[in-house]
């Protein structure tokens, strides 16, 4: 459990990797199109690490984490009363941003700080 809690922590490209495939599948066994070009970018960025485009990775998925975030008070607002399927909407909503929000973190800090580390020593 350790172990691959650094490995995702080290890369977490692999977690937006596993995230776009599952948002692109079809119960019928097909896959959008945009995931697997989102998919396949996430792989060349994860193979030859380039700043530009990690960083420009980190800001989209930060933004469509805002939106998701957004999205989920906004469906929350819509119920007249607290259901349990309220809680459990706000619930799952809210703890799949906290992820998505910890993993962006993870990767600005891997391209924004540790590259500014380098160019400080």
């Amino acid at each position: 459990m350790k172990s691959s809690l650094q490995w995702f922590v080290r890369f977490p490209e692999v977690y937006f990797i596993l995230v776009v495939l599952l948002a692109g599948y079809s119960p019928v066994h097909e896959f959008n199109m945009f995931s697997w070009v989102m998919a396949s970018a996430l792989i060349l960025q994860l193979i030859f690490e380039i700043k530009l485009t990690g960083i420009f990775f980190s800001i989209v998925f930060s933004l469509i984490t805002l939106y998701f975030t957004a999205a989920t008070a906004s469906e929350l607002t819509e119920f007249s009363s607290l259901t349990s399927s309220a809680y459990q909407l706000a619930l799952g909503g809210f703890l799949l941003s906290l992820i998505q929000v910890v993993f962006c973190v993870l990767m600005w800090k891997k391209y924004l700080v540790n590259s500014l580390d380098r160019v400080v020593d």
